[in-house]
This record gives C-alpha cells, structure tokens and sequence, in this order.
C-alpha cells in the first residue's frame, strides 16, 4: 500500500476538504475549519469541539444551517479525495449497509421519523464504503439518508397489532409501490453510485458492491446487466432466499449442493455471548449458476434471467451450541477455480469494516448525541461526521495493514516527536522518524491500550480516546518549541 504523505491530524482536513466548493469561500474556510475541530475532539459535543467558544459554536450551527450546505457537497470533497487513494488497484470493493441514528433523547429536534419498534425517533443512513482487498477503508463515495413517517395514530395502530402485524407493516412500506419508492431501492442507488464512479476513474481498477443478506434482491441482481454505456462493477451478496435457477435441483441451496466439495478453509470465529473464540472448519463448493426472474413478478416487466456464480461455504463438525458458519454467496465475477471461490469468501469477510465504521460513528464521534433541532441540519452533520469516523478507521488499519511505513506518511513531525517526548518524559525527541505501526499504538497507550502480548492490536475505541489526548500535547509542544528565544 501506497499511503497519503504528509497529513498529520491538523493538516488532513485542510487537504482533504481543499477542493469544497460550497458557493462561498468563507464557507469553504468554516467547513475546514470545523472538520479540524471535529477531528481534533471526535467524541465531543459541537460547544466543546469548538473549544467553549460561543463566537465558534455559533458559526458551526449558522454552517450546518446555510441552504447553500447539503450533506452532498461537504461529501465532495471527500469523494474526490477517495478516488484518489484507489491508486490504480486491481479490485476496490464497495461496501454498503444500513444502520440508525437514534434521537429519541432529543424530542425537540424536529422531522424525526420512527425506526426500530416504533418507540424510537431518528433517521436512516445507509453508506457506501470504498474498501481495499486487504480490508482498509479508502473512503466515502455515497451516504442516502431518510425517514419513515408515520403518524401517531398510525404508530399507535401498529403496536396495537403486535409484532407479526408490525412485520407484516413493515415490509408494506419496504417493497410496495413502484421499485424506486420502495426503501430497498438503495441498495441499487448504491449500486448505480459505484457505477457512475468506476466510470470516471481513468484506470482499468474492477469494482465489486458487497452486500448482506438484506441486499439479496432480484432487481439489484437485474442491474449488473449490461447496457452498452460502459463497464458496471461486479456484485457480491450473501444469499437470503432459496432463489429458483435453471437447472434440473430449481432451487439455489439444492443447485449448488449437487455439486461435490472443492476443498476445506479454516476461518476464525469470533467470540460472542457465553461461546468463547474459536476456529470453524468450512466445506467450500462453487458452481455457475442463472437465477430466474421471481415468479410473482408479472411477465409485463419483460424481467430476464441473469447469470452468476455460487460460493457456498459451510462449517462441518459445528460444536453442539454454536451458531452454525455457513455463507452463500451469489457473485457476478466469474469463477473458474477454487483459488477464486477463496478469492471470493475473503472479500466477503472485509464486509465487517463497514460495521466497525458505524461502530466509530455512534460511539467514537457520538453521532447519536448531536442536538441541531432540525433533521436537515442534523444530515449534514452526519456526513462531516461520517468522514471523520472514516478517518480514525483508516487511521487504526492502515497501522496494522502497513505498519513499517514512517510515521509522517500520517501524522506531522510536531505530532510524533510531541508522542514521543510525553510518553518517554523527555524533552528530546529522537534521531530517527518511528515507524507508523509504533505511533498508532502508543496514541492507543494514551486511551488505555495496555499493549499485553494477548492484547492483540489497539481497537478504535482506545484509538479514538487517544487521538483526542494527543492533539492537546501536540499543541502545548508546539507552543514550547516554536517559541522565540
């Protein structure tokens, strides 16, 4: 991996918002502004980002609020920038998911919609993540947002008809109505998004949207068709229904498990409630396969069948208690061999990232705490935030992926030198620039990384902590050595 030279954690803002164009350079200069105080305390409140300086927590409000600021052109930028970083490689996966915001706390803020069992308010957002092979985020090149809306006494009709009515309601709302009405359709926004974007790449890079099992559907399948405009990324999604293909079995599971077992891969499972880490053994087969058209579709449609390729992975001798592995994916990236259907279950595996960057958002940049009175003002804080939980991902894995890289390929010079002399209690700094690896794991020291052998290597959460201690003792050093005399 080739990294982005030159961003220390002050600087990066500056370089990755220089090219906003926001209809208005003081504008420009406020989103920079405040993305560096974001990224210089990710976990605070807009006041104490802004160092408890009304004049500052008052420019930042009057930003989110100006009609000329959307959550599209503060991701701009940024996108820009996330073209940037793909530097010419062979396969860049685009990972999607859907996660909620909950404000429920703040009963003030207004066009707030009901999310998970209807007591709750907040919004939707449903992210596309550039990922490399090796599982580092390169950025953000999409973020759709949105409510459900109902009405009081429609909420109160829905609890009033218990859980399988809710259910029943609630894939009413999903699938109904034409496919761009319906909340599902993002899945092919995304898809149409990562499209548009390989398209105005200059290189020959392959992009693949990865999607889970709530991205197992048919038109999302139907768009990789070509349409003789140019070349459309490839998909991966881990299979929900049993679909019916052509062939003699009909049906997907029966289809793919005809075929004989191509070989064994280990994986490790990770820990989860009272079932402690372990490894599970995985019988892999492969097949080509043509899913049909869903026979509940009219034919008026002129839907067509579309060719892909089945990776099935299953776990052989499950322990008795434990959750079962057992993945299906359906690809539209030919495979030929074995080596591919391995290729395939590992680009799988790198869907987590998505899932470790709603992690940072909600608990690192406290997403879920913003009080900006207005749903409107509230997406466009999400999006600066969304980028800055980008970055402290990247940060941590760019560390474990790369980790003999110097330390300035990240930070500035005043920044590690700072680390270095308050973590050895020294006024000297070293001779020689540390390694990247070495930094990132004592600015994790600073938010209570222990650094045991069975520690493993520092979490965001420890990351995040740090980061925020840093840029203080980054800039009290700065202070002392850049003072005259």
């Amino acid at each position: 991996m080739t990294a982005v030279g030159g961003e220390g954690m002050d600087s990066w803002a500056q370089q990755e918002f220089a090219m906003s164009n926001l209809g208005d350079k003081r504008l420009d200069r406020r989103l920079r502004k405040i993305a560096t105080t974001f990224c210089r305390a990710p976990n605070a409140n807009v006041p104490n980002a802004t160092s408890a300086l009304w004049s500052q927590t008052k420019a930042a409000y009057r930003f989110f609020n100006n009609p000329k600021v959307t959550k599209e052109n503060i991701l701009a930028p940024h996108r820009e920038r996330t073209g940037d970083r793909i530097e010419n490689r062979k396969v860049v996966l685009s990972v999607q998911d859907s996660s909620e915001l909950k404000y429920t706390k703040h009963p003030g803020t207004e066009g707030l919609g009901y999310i998970g069992n209807l007591n709750h308010r907040g919004i939707l957002v449903h992210p596309t993540l550039l990922v490399t092979t090796e599982g580092t985020p390169l950025g953000l090149i999409d973020l759709k947002t949105w409510i459900r809306e109902a009405t009081d006494d429609e909420i109160t009709e829905m609890k009033r008809k218990g859980k399988k009515e809710r259910d029943k309601e609630r894939e009413r709302r999903r699938y109904a109505t034409t496919t761009e009405e319906r909340e599902s359709f993002k899945w092919i926004e995304s898809y149409r998004c990562t499209r548009d974007f390989q398209r105005a790449t200059d290189d020959d890079t392959i992009f693949v949207s990865v999607c889970d099992r709530e991205g197992d559907i048919y038109d999302l399948f139907a768009e990789t068709s070509p349409d003789g405009e140019g070349e459309k990324p490839g998909l991966l999604v881990r299979a929900a229904r049993n679909r019916v293909v052509d062939g003699e079995y009909r049906y997907l599971w029966e289809t793919v498990e005809s075929h004989p077992v191509q070989g064994h891969v280990t994986v490790k499972v990770p820990r989860r409630k009272n079932y402690p880490a372990r490894e599970a053994e995985l019988a892999v087969r492969f097949c080509p396969i043509t899913v049909l058209p869903p026979t509940h579709r009219p034919k008026s449609e002129g839907l067509k069948p579309v060719q892909a390729w089945a990776v099935y992975a299953d776990e052989v001798n499950c322990p008795k208690g434990a959750e079962k592995v057992s993945w299906m994916l359906l690809n539209t990236i030919p495979v030929e061999c074995y080596e591919d259907a391995l290729e395939r279950l590992k680009w799988y595996t790198h869907r987590w990232v998505i899932e470790s960057f709603f992690r940072v958002l909600k608990s690192g940049c406290k997403v879920e705490a913003r009080q900006l009175r207005h749903r409107v003002r509230l997406e466009k804080c999400v999006a600066l935030d969304c980028v800055i939980a980008w970055r402290i991902l990247f940060l941590t894995l760019t560390g474990r992926e790369s980790p003999d890289l110097p330390a300035s390929v990240l930070f500035d010079e005043d920044e590690w030198k700072a680390l270095y002399c308050y973590v050895n209690s020294t006024p000297n700094p070293p001779d020689e620039e540390p390694r990247l690896q070495d930094v990132i794991r004592k600015i994790a020291n600073l938010g209570g990384f222990l650094g045991r052998k069975s520690d493993g290597e520092p979490g965001m959460t420890t990351l995040w902590v740090g980061l925020s201690r840093l840029f203080d003792i980054a800039g009290v050093y700065k202070i002392f050595t850049k003072a005259p005399g």
